[in-house]
């Protein structure tokens, strides 16, 4: 009886040692770097803003046809969903 006391702090101590702590890895946190500012023309201001104007417009044409799409495979899919099950009713 006393053998299996001694063999079992034995093992409970030993499983204590070889059980690594686990460090929780650290953080890096970024510093954030100052821009140097850029001198720009009237010019070129209105002509970046030109060209982001248009591509919004490019980018909404887009939209509306997804959406436009998007309804239409709705139907689609309500119209087949009906055929479905006109044929499982009529099968039975």
């Amino acid at each position: 009886m006393a053998r299996k006391r001694f063999l079992s702090r034995l093992l409970s101590r030993k499983s204590r040692k070889t059980t690594p702590k686990k460090s929780k890895p650290k953080r890096r946190t970024s510093t954030a770097r100052r821009q140097s500012t850029i001198d720009v023309t009237r010019q070129e201001y209105n002509e970046i803003v030109g060209i982001l104007d248009g591509r919004g417009e490019i980018i909404e044409g887009l939209r509306r046809e997804l959406e436009t799409q998007f309804k239409r495979m709705a139907q689609i899919q309500s119209e087949l969903d009906e055929v479905r099950q006109a044929w499982l009713k009529r099968k039975d």
